[in-house]
């Protein structure tokens, strides 16, 4: 049904000649797996299919989108400083092995950055239930310091995966406090970046980001970053296995799904 609403919106916007980029701004693209593709089980469409990541990397390749480092994102933002036209900036959320076995070479192939935000019970296998993505191989610390020394910025995403915005504030100062220590203290440089899980905060929380040194955070909220963003509650676009093809990649490229943050909570 949501792509039938986005085909609409797309083809309204070409009817008004207005299908473009919107200028002096940036989309932070939001991934979590690439691998298999399991339609009995992944209903959210969690894991992108390695192809289908290619063939992403390779449209943003070819249609000359400028790909910049969430760093790089951050700092044009504080010294208002305007985005090259088609900017984007690519994210991974939890910590799955895939970014670093099929992500990374793609990446490396096309010269493009990126960040990982890494969830550190997700790391040490401590990750409470039985989801199904929860099944999914996750990195180790030797492999975040691969991605680290490939370049890949390492971000945090808290502890144990909980939402902040239902913690007291204690608990998410210690949720987002002791995530920061352990990555610092595993890859031996500064983590100041920070990802939301399930893009659940509130005030308290970047309230607690602000005071602890960190420069930015990603929320889970659909749309593209403007000149003057709230810098820590970053919109992402989701990218899924079902945006299969370039036209549908492109549509969230240009923004026809960004209504959708009116649909989704964030605390």
């Amino acid at each position: 049904m949501k792509y039938i609403l986005a085909d609409a919106a797309c083809f309204s916007k070409k009817c008004f000649g207005a299908l473009s980029i919107r200028r002096n701004t940036c989309r932070i693209l939001l991934y979590h797996s690439v691998g298999e593709r399991d339609y009995r089980n992944d209903k959210m469409g969690l894991s992108v299919p390695e192809d289908i990541f290619y063939m992403q990397m390779k449209y943003l390749k070819d249609e000359g989108f400028i790909l910049i480092s969430l760093r790089e994102l951050v700092d044009k933002i504080r010294n208002n400083i305007m985005f090259s036209d088609k900017s984007v900036v690519i994210t991974f959320d939890d910590g799955y092995r895939s970014a670093l076995t099929k992500a990374m070479p793609i990446l490396r192939s096309f010269g493009f950055a990126a960040t990982v935000f890494i969830n550190v019970y997700f790391v040490e296998r401590k990750i409470r239930g039985n989801f199904y993505w929860q099944r999914w191989e996750t990195l180790s610390w030797d492999d975040v310091m691969q991605l680290q020394k490939a370049g890949l910025l390492i971000g945090s995403h808290a502890l144990s995966h909980r939402r902040l915005g239902e913690m007291d504030n204690k608990e998410m100062e210690y949720e987002i406090l002791t995530s920061k220590d352990i990555i610092e203290c595993r890859i031996k440089e500064r983590v100041d970046a920070f990802s939301y899980p399930h893009g659940s905060f509130n005030k308290v929380a970047k309230k607690i980001l602000r005071k602890n040194n960190f420069t930015s955070s990603c929320a889970s909220i659909e749309g593209c970053v403007g000149s003057r963003p709230d810098i820590f509650a970053l919109r992402r676009t989701e990218i899924t296995s079902f945006d299969d093809t370039c036209s549908r990649f492109e549509r969230k490229l240009l923004g026809c799904y960004d209504w959708l943050r009116y649909t989704k909570f964030n605390a």
